[in-house]
């Protein structure tokens, strides 16, 4: 399980949105019920915020960690 603040890159399309597959990003949030999955911020190559909601969530076959 990944935590809070851990960065990632996105590995899967997310389906309806507009966030190229291999953004990086960062974890906001940890949702375990009712199942797992990730509120993830993510960024583009000038470091600002990709999408009008903030925040995209993913399930975990979608991200891998990165380092920072």
């Amino acid at each position: 399980m990944l935590n809070e603040y851990d960065c990632v890159r996105l590995v899967k399309p997310l389906v309806g949105e507009q966030v190229p597959v291999g953004s990086k990003g960062v974890i906001l949030m940890v949702h375990c019920e009712p199942r797992l999955a990730y509120e993830v911020e993510f960024f583009d190559e000038a470091g600002k915020t990709i999408g009008a909601s903030l925040s995209f969530t993913v399930e975990p076959d979608q991200i891998e960690t990165i380092e920072k």
